[in-house]
Order: structure tokens, then C-alpha cells, then sequence
């Protein structure tokens, strides 16, 4: 059944498969598409509600109680120029809040990327304004990303999008580890 692997993902994954120490390491790339305009944002927090209240006795309790603790998560994020919505391309491995991100570059110029600490928030469901615990390998969706030394502008300079597919491949940003940002920079792509 389609997406039934993307819901059971959003607790814990069993799916070992999907980790991140699976994933060569050249690959280790989250990739951002753009920065979600303010009008989506607003949308988003104003439908999320809803949105799990229709899955209410239409999926297992205990998924519900996770989706209803990664709404109320979300929902109390202060407002903070430091943290910013994102569209985020496929995601390379299965993904919780609290994953970190050393290294911000341009996916056209992987050797001119910068040292910058960043932490997913928040998940939001590509197809509906669903708050996730995480996320799962190969799908898009919507981020909450914490710059806590401050937003570096290479993220600042983003162009802002309404979804997904907005932007050329060259105007796309990625976010890795100090790992994979030296691996990449000696094979010199991505």
C-alpha cells in the first residue's frame, strides 16, 4: 500500500535499510530547494490541526498520539529569524528532529560551501500540511531548519518558493557533514 512505510516511519524506523550509515557517503546531501514564503508558513500552521484531527480513529492510536506530539512540537517553535520552512528535496535516509548538519555549500560549487551548524526542527508532509517525527528515504518534504550560530548567507540568499521544483539545480543549497563535505571536495561533485 503506498505511503504505508512513510507513516510507519514518522515513530522510529524499522527499517534498517533506510539508515544513514547505509548511504555511501558521497551521498549524505540534504539538498534545499528554497525557503517556504511566510503566506505558506502561516497556511501550514493554521491547517496542521485540522489536518491530524481527520486522521483521528482512522489510523492506530499510538501513531496518532506521535503525529499529535510532532504538531505540538512544532506548533510551540518560537518565531525566531534563526529558524527558517524549507522545501527539501528527497531525502537520502530516513531522517528524525535533532539530526544535525555541519556544512552549507551551493550544489553548483561544492568547494565554496562554509562551516554551519544546522538541526531539523520539524518535518511537514509534502502532499499535506501533516507535522511528522521525521521523515523517510526518497521523499520530499517541508523543514524547519535551526541556524543556531546564526543564518549563514548562502541560506539568506535563498530564493523563496511556494513547493517543490521551483528553483534551477544550480540555485539549489546542500547541508552535510564534515565527513562527506571533505570526501566531496576531492571528487569534486556531487
Amino acid at each position: 500500500m503506498p505511503g504505508v512505510r512513510c507513516f510507519l516511519v514518522m515513530r522510529v524506523s524499522n527499517y534498517p535499510e533506510f539508515s544513514e550509515d547505509r548511504v555511501p557517503l558521497g551521498q549524505r546531501i540534504l539538498i534545499l530547494e528554497g525557503i517556504l514564503r511566510d503566506s505558506l508558513v502561516e497556511k501550514i500552521r493554521y491547517l496542521a490541526p485540522a489536518a491530524l484531527g481527520e486522521r483521528k480513529g482512522k489510523i492506530d492510536t499510538e501513531l496518532y498520539e506521535t503525529l499529535e506530539e510532532a504538531l505540538n512540537r512544532y506548533l510551540a517553535l518560537p518565531t525566531s529569524d534563526k529558524q527558517i520552512h524549507f522545501a527539501a528535496s528527497f531525502a537520502y535516509a530516513d531522517f528524525s528532529a535533532g539530526k544535525t548538519f555541519d556544512v552549507v555549500f551551493p550544489r553548483s560549487e561544492v568547494k565554496s560551501g562554509v562551516e554551519c551548524k544546522s538541526i531539523l526542527k520539524a518535518f511537514i508532509s509534502e502532499w499535506q500540511p501533516l507535522v511528522m517525527e521525521g521523515t523517510s528515504a526518497g521523499h520530499r518534504f517541508i523543514c524547519v531548519l535551526e541556524f543556531p550560530d546564526g543564518v549563514p548567507y548562502l541560506i539568506a540568499s535563498m530564493k523563496e518558493v511556494d513547493g517543490f521544483m521551483q528553483v534551477l539545480l544550480k540555485d539549489e543549497i546542500c547541508l552535510c557533514s564534515h565527513e562527506t563535505w571533505r570526501h566531496l571536495k576531492v571528487i569534486g561533485n556531487i
